[in-house]
């Protein structure tokens, strides 16, 4: 039997309104189109009429979660087109903040799949881990979500001594927290059952849809921005 089956535009689970009308063939789905633009703030089209301030302001808040990541985009792209020299403490710098909110943003994310397959347990843990790095961000940035500190040609603050150690304290704790848990977790049946061959992305559907990340390696696409263009 094949039916349509629309899913959105709002849903609790979801991080902002989209839909997915889906084609499925018996117990698989055969085909998914996706609809977002439904939350448009139109932050493109507002950035040029905006002076710098106002729109390093703006685009430090187009995602609550990827936030110093799209800062930091903004400001080397400015950098570029003016020439401007970054000193290479506050690249270490930047490149550390960066990571800390990729990992809070990854953890958050796994946490929640784990959360929708009823593994609520993992999910805790998850998210204890998220805490440390995000303990680690605000540290580094003076904020856990949302910090400001990215500006073109460095940061706002530099990094206290005294931060300096409790991070390097703290790095190696949230390591050895992360690969227990995945020892702990990447041989569970329960999880192995519920995503083994299921919702595989092939490598042409990954490619035609522009997947990046940790999907599209896992779609079987050896693409990774930071070997292939380290920042």
């Amino acid at each position: 039997m094949t039916y349509s089956l629309a899913l959105g535009p709002f849903h609790p689970a979801w991080r902002g309104p989209q839909r997915f009308d889906l084609r499925v063939a018996g117990e698989r789905i055969a085909d998914v189109e996706y609809h977002d633009g439904f939350n448009e703030r139109g932050c493109a089209e507002r950035l040029p009429r905006l002076d710098l301030p106002q729109a390093l302001h703006l685009v430090t808040r187009v995602c609550g979660t990827c936030s110093f990541a799209h800062s930091l985009a903004f400001c080397q792209a400015i950098e570029q087109l003016c020439g401007t020299e970054v000193s290479e403490r506050a690249q270490l710098l930047r490149c550390v903040a960066a990571e800390f909110e990729r990992i809070a943003s990854h953890t958050r994310a796994a946490a929640g799949i784990l959360g929708a397959l009823g593994m609520d347990a993992y999910a805790a843990d998850l998210g204890n881990l998220r805490e440390q790095a995000q303990h680690a961000l605000l540290a580094l940035s003076g904020a856990r979500t949302i910090p400001d500190l990215c500006v073109p040609g460095g940061l706002r603050r530099d990094l206290a001594a005294r931060d300096r150690e409790e991070m390097l304290v703290a790095l190696p704790k949230l390591n050895r927290g992360l690969f227990r848990f995945l020892d702990r977790l990447i041989d569970h049946r329960p999880l192995l059952a519920r995503t083994v061959e299921v919702g595989a992305l092939t490598r042409a559907a990954a490619e035609q849809f522009g997947v990046r990340g940790p999907l599209a390696r896992a779609s079987g696409i050896a693409r990774d921005t930071r070997a292939d263009a380290p920042y």
